[in-house]
């Protein structure tokens, strides 16, 4: 459903849930829906789901152990011999750490079940950093989304990095104060979206800085939403939610089920212990004194810089400034923390061909981070510095070769049914339906948990051919040109108009 709202603010297609939009509820720090029948389903498949996943760990962990001491069959071929021991072992893998992801997202909402949200005496000054390259057809929503935010105290700072297509003209429409909030546009020369955000904290003024991408659209509670957890000293930065706008055709419908169910409902995971990996480029709130101290630790540049460059705590050397600017915050001891409520509306590739050159870009970035991690960073001693290592390599490790591999059981299956024997393709055949339901079940409870529309769900299972094509194949690419040292540009996705 679409609502006027200074213009165009898609809102859900289904009725809300009050306590997820309205900051003052006094049930809207509690996870737990307010529609019995979706905290009947969410309450009922949480064991369910951890009951599928032990199930999973228990017949992988078995068919390892009677393979490798020895109590298989022994007519069996030692290939034979060697696929069950990697499908199994790489199956107990996976298994075991989305168990303990579970877990996380269980204990994270049943200590949110009765907590009620802390009382804001004062709402600090917010400024909201817009860095744009050529947006010039998007640039319009974005502002009046965020002209139409229920806050008291905001800025927003439109950071043209050296667009040609008209750009700042546009945003200049928007320039001046509207309500409790002032908009400014700043031009630079053209140097990278992190450049253009440390341009704009030289110009900020908020003790909390809100980053944004100059496509996205937002919630009018989005802001209070986030501003809520800060009221912990220890929170650095705060994850927003990230929901699909252009939810039209069958590539759309699978990349939003997977925002939901491998970003949003893992950064619930993640949450719980203070050490949310990424905060998302499309809306991240940070505390000024954090970045002020990144700036101060790691915030160098060459002195041989171009003009559009500037220093700040947005690095230049990697291609996922976000993640770097995370784990650098974590590594300092801040926590990083998620908030489902704080919603804003991002469009997605609609062509194979702009998702695979996103998946391959973010894949290289992300590469980039972990070399940098061991080589820049030093986590400070304590629970806080081996969370944030256990979650670097549960997420960009484990679950990536192991998430890979059985991604690709179904291709396998298919070359063994056509040229191997029926033992092994329905050996494979049972694996790859444990583990589809397995994670069926998971995107499920994280379908529910984020009120998300549940239509989502009908994309699952072409979701899982989809995860296995799109996303292994590029990630094999990506690896493979990493290793090379390839170079790589920014490149762009073209998408329509806001």
């Amino acid at each position: 459903m679409i609502v006027p709202l200074l213009g165009t603010i898609p809102f859900r297609s289904h009725t809300p849930d009050r306590a997820w939009i309205d900051s003052l509820h006094p049930d809207s720090y509690s996870l737990r829906p307010t529609s019995p029948l979706r905290r009947a389903l969410v309450e009922a498949m949480f064991p369910l789901g951890i009951l599928a996943t032990l199930i999973c760990c228990w017949i992988s962990g078995r068919d390892v152990m009677r393979q490798t001491i020895g109590l298989g069959h022994n007519e069996r071929s030692a290939a034979h011999t060697g696929l069950v021991v990697l499908v199994a072992g790489v199956s107990f893998i996976f298994s075991f750490r989305w168990l303990i992801v579970q877990i996380l997202v269980m204990r994270y909402y049943w200590r949110t079940a009765n907590a009620k949200p802390p009382r804001i005496s004062h709402w600090p000054l917010v400024s909201i950093l817009v860095p744009g390259f050529n947006e010039a057809p998007s640039i319009g929503a974005t502002l009046r989304s965020l002209l139409a935010i229920d806050y008291p105290n905001f800025e927003i700072l439109v950071l043209d990095d050296g667009s040609t297509d008209g750009m700042a003209d546009v945003a200049r429409t928007y320039e001046g104060r509207h309500g409790s909030a002032v908009c400014r546009v700043l031009s630079k020369p053209n140097g990278g979206k992190w450049s253009a955000h440390n341009f704009g904290l030289q110009h900020a003024r908020g003790e909390l800085i809100l980053c944004v991408d100059a496509d996205t659209v937002f919630e009018p509670n989005a802001l209070k939403m986030l501003v809520r957890r800060t009221a912990d000293p220890t929170v650095g930065a705060v994850a927003g939610n990230g929901v699909v706008r252009n939810l039209e055709g069958c590539l759309a419908h699978c990349q939003a089920l997977e925002y939901v169910y491998s970003n949003s409902a893992v950064r619930m995971a993640q949450s719980d212990t203070g050490t949310v990996l990424c905060v998302p480029g499309p809306i991240g709130l940070f505390r000024r004194a954090a970045l002020d101290e990144i700036h101060a630790r790691y915030g160098r540049l060459p002195p041989d810089s171009p003009p559009g460059h500037f220093a700040g705590p947005f690095q230049h050397d990697t291609f996922c400034e976000d993640f770097d600017l995370s784990v650098a915050m974590l590594s300092l001891g801040w926590k990083i923390v998620y908030e489902p409520r704080a919603i804003c509306h991002t469009e997605v590739p609609t062509s194979l061909v702009g998702l695979i050159s996103q998946r391959y870009r973010w894949t290289r970035g992300n590469m980039q981070v972990l070399a940098k991690f061991p080589r820049c960073y030093r986590p400070r001693p304590g629970m806080h510095g081996y969370l944030l290592w256990a979650w670097l390599v549960g997420t960009y490790v484990v679950e990536t070769v192991t998430g890979f591999l059985l991604n690709y059981l179904f291709l396998a299956l298919t070359v063994i049914l056509l040229l191997g024997s029926s033992a092994d393709a329905t050996f494979l055949a049972f694996y790859w339906i444990l583990n589809l339901l397995q994670r069926g079940m998971f995107s499920a409870i994280a379908v529910l948990m984020h009120r998300e529309r549940l239509r989502l769900m009908l994309a699952w299972p072409v979701y899982e051919f989809f995860s296995g094509l799109v996303l292994g194949g590029s990630l094999v690419i990506a690896v493979i040109d990493q290793v090379r040292g390839t170079q790589m540009g920014w490149g762009r996705e073209h998408r329509p108009a806001g």
